[in-house]
């Protein structure tokens, strides 16, 4: 087992990971020590829960026993940086945070034992779980569980939410499909993509908060695209997705760090 391996080589968890914290971070009027270190905490969770994925996947090979150590060193990393943040700045609202992301893990962790975190419901409790370092970095500063550090792990569960759908839709449905289709039928299959896609511009305007659906519109294009504009049997590498998915991850933190 080599270091290369227990790197996680999707793009998109990548994203989901680093876009919310550093939307968190930047939102900040200061940034602590405290709030630094939420980054190295999230990411040895990361590790963790990416070499406990590995280990059920190769539960019967020899190197298996490699990555559940690799789970156990990272999981011991984030419990002593967990427990350093709390010295530095204790809150019972972080421990309830802490409460939320090892329910979260625990849960998706039975889901990869059963080879169900492929399911939807596995995808969004994932996204769940990773996109929670915004709201840590707010927790710490404001000294409890606010309404913003709410909204800002609301708002990337929506946007990467709608990414899951997005890549279904392009890299398993699609390329199933032979025959020509017209734009009725392109829409019925592609109808809980748009509908993601949508979400943010209906729950928003309803909250009276119509600003933070701007950062989901190149999203929505994005989507809009990919439901209508696409030939039978077109087959897109994932490589193609990612680096579409990446570029407007950027965007949209860029443009939520302004609007937020």
């Amino acid at each position: 087992m080599t270091f290369k391996q227990i790197i996680p080589k999707s793009h998109g968890a990548w994203a989901m990971f680093m876009v919310p914290y550093l939307m968190g971070l930047f939102t900040l009027e200061q940034i602590s020590i405290e709030s630094i270190l939420v980054f190295p905490l999230m990411l040895s969770l990361f590790f963790m829960h990416n070499s406990i994925f590995i280990y059920y996947k190769k539960k019967n090979k020899p190197e298996s026993k490699g990555f559940f150590k690799v789970g156990i060193i990272s999981l011991v990393i984030s419990t002593l940086i967990g427990t350093y943040i709390l010295y530095l700045s204790f809150n019972l609202h972080l421990i309830y945070l802490g409460l939320i992301v090892s329910i979260l893990l625990a849960i998706h962790t039975y889901l990869i034992s059963n080879k169900k975190e492929m399911s939807i419901f596995g995808e969004l409790l994932g996204i769940a779980g990773l996109t929670l370092g915004g709201t840590a970095v707010h927790v710490i500063f404001a000294g409890s569980i606010t309404s913003l550090s709410l909204l800002l792990w609301f708002v990337n569960i929506l946007y990467f939410g709608s990414t899951v759908f997005f890549v279904k839709l392009k890299l398993r449905t699609h390329p199933k499909i032979k025959k020509p289709m017209n734009q009725k039928e392109k829409l019925n299959i592609g109808f809980l993509a748009l509908l993601a896609g949508l979400i943010p511009f209906i729950i928003f305007p309803m909250m009276g908060i119509y600003r933070y659906a701007y950062p989901f519109s190149f999203a929505l294009i994005k989507i809009l695209l990919g439901v209508f504009m696409w030939n039978p049997g077109e087959k897109l590498k994932p490589i193609q997705i990612g680096i579409v998915e990446s570029v407007l991850s950027i965007i949209f933190l860029i443009w939520a760090i302004i609007v937020i």
